[in-house]
C-alpha cells in the first residue's frame, strides 16, 4: 500500500472510532463520569509504556506540568459534557 493510501486508511479508521464513541456512550448504562474515567485510565495505560519505550519521558518543569494538568481538566470536562449530552438526547 502506498503511503497516501495508508494515511487515508488510518484517517478512516480514526473517524469510525470517533463516531462510535457517541453511539457506544448512548448504549452503555455507565455514567458519563465512569466512561470518562475509564477512557482516561485506558489511554494512560496504553500511552505511558509507549512513551517510556520511545525514550520521550522526561522531567517536567512546574509550569509545563500545570499546563498539562489544565489541558487535561479541560479535556475531561469536554468528554464529561459530551457523554452527558449523549445520554440526555
Amino acid at each position: 500500500m502506498t503511503p497516501h493510501g495508508s494515511g487515508l486508511l488510518r484517517i478512516h479508521v480514526a473517524v469510525v472510532f470517533f463516531g462510535l464513541a457517541g453511539l457506544l456512550g448512548k448504549l452503555t448504562t455507565a455514567t458519563p463520569a465512569t466512561i470518562v474515567f475509564t477512557r482516561t485510565l485506558l489511554a494512560a495505560a496504553a500511552l505511558w509504556p509507549a512513551a517510556i519505550l520511545s525514550g520521550r519521558v522526561r522531567a517536567l518543569a512546574r509550569t509545563e506540568a500545570l499546563a498539562i494538568a489544565a489541558a487535561g481538566l479541560v479535556l475531561a470536562a469536554h468528554w464529561q459534557t459530551f457523554f452527558l449530552a449523549v445520554k440526555l438526547s
